[in-house]
């Protein structure tokens, strides 16, 4: 499983050819945060003035833009849902970032060896009924 993670990581630092003929460098930063700082009175500078943080980024050079999705965060609720991901997204995009959109699949951190299933599926016992769950989430969002 570890090749894996490497071998997407590799992958992501590289770049990615989109365009026959024509390379392409990913040049990404998890931005995910971002609206919660400036909502706490966190401030951005850039030759001590104030700046939007993904206009910042975007300017220098940043061209992909990582934002993490959790289903239903109860503890963080105004953060890192789907209201909060669609602002970032949209700010990302406006500052010239393409998206990788990083779905959790759980209501808090998830990584390969912590996966809590979403409260919103824990009762579901047969397989086929999560697996529809799983996808209808996906391609809805």
């Amino acid at each position: 499983m570890k090749n894996h993670y490497l071998l997407i990581i590799t992958a992501f630092a590289l770049g990615c050819n989109t365009q026959p003929g024509k390379d392409l460098f990913y040049l990404g930063a998890d931005l995910s945060y971002v609206n919660e700082m400036i909502d706490c009175g966190a401030e951005y500078r850039e030759n001590d003035e104030l700046v939007d943080p993904y206009e910042l980024f975007g300017r220098k050079g940043a061209n992909i833009s990582r934002i993490r999705l959790w289903h239903t965060p109860d503890w963080n609720n105004s953060y890192s849902n789907l209201g909060d991901v669609t602002t970032a997204i949209k700010k990302s995009r406006d500052a010239g970032m393409q998206i990788l959109l990083d779905f959790h699949y759980s209501d808090t951190w998830a990584d390969p060896q912590h996966q809590v299933i979403p409260r919103a599926w824990q009762d579901i016992t047969d397989l086929d009924v999560l697996a529809d769950s799983l996808y209808a989430y996906t391609y809805q969002t």
